[in-house]
């Protein structure tokens, strides 16, 4: 941060903003830089870091970086597929034993190892926020699309979509896949307005007109669904 605005550096040399795409990344505004890449998108907004990847990556990854399978209680894989709910095991698990020197009283001190527990807030990136309440739009091949507010979060805000995205209903998957662009609408995370947001957007679709654009984002929607 520089000035309360975010900065590149690459290799340590600073990137202005009409290099940024040399190196796939974008700013998609003051505060929010995003990287691009074949399967992997990285948000930053200056304080947390968002990884989102492609559903053609569900579950072919483990370890360290989860299962990206939308289950937080089966992430404690060691590299054996051995399951332990033991955090500082399966840490160890994962180090470099030629190349990583580390007491191992240190390791089993359980001082700086906590498993976060689902809240109120604790939602996925990029999730849908709605179910099968949400409201019947068109017909595709016999299967019903839904459409409800798309939500982002980011460490200190939140961004909603300002018109319907379709989605799947539950039980079927999305088939023929396009990119639309959608506007957003950001508030602070911590203002009242969006927690009351949050919880309207998902079983409603918000009624957000007259609320300014913050940014305009490809997102992928579902032409068709299928059953599976």
């Amino acid at each position: 941060m520089l000035n309360n605005r975010l900065e590149v550096v690459v290799d340590n040399e600073r990137i202005d903003k009409q290099r940024m795409q040399e190196y796939n990344v974008h700013m998609m505004d003051d505060n929010m830089i995003r990287v691009k890449l074949e399967d992997v998108e990285v948000r930053f907004d200056g304080y947390e870091t968002k990884v989102y990847m492609s559903k053609q990556m569900s579950e072919k990854q483990c370890g360290l970086c989860g299962h990206f399978d939308d289950n937080k209680d089966n992430e404690f894989y060691t590299p054996m597929m051995e399951y332990t709910t033991d955090i500082e095991k399966f840490h160890k698990s994962y180090m470099l034993t030629d190349q990583c020197e580390v007491d191992n009283k240190l390791l089993f001190e359980k001082k700086y190892y906590s498993v976060e527990t689902d809240t109120l807030d604790d939602y996925d990136w990029m999730k849908f926020y709605s179910d099968e309440n949400t409201v019947d739009d068109s017909k595709s091949y016999g299967r019903a699309m839904l459409k409800n507010t798309y939500v982002m979060e980011f460490a200190h805000r939140v961004c909603f979509s300002l018109e319907p995205v379709s989605k799947c209903p539950k039980r079927e998957q999305n088939d023929d896949m396009v990119e639309k662009k959608i506007r957003f609408t950001c508030l602070p995370r911590s203002s009242y307005e969006a927690r009351q947001l949050l919880h309207k957007a998902r079983t409603d679709i918000l009624n957000l007109s007259g609320y300014p654009v913050s940014f305009v984002e490809n997102i992928s929607v579902p032409r068709t669904c299928t059953v599976y």
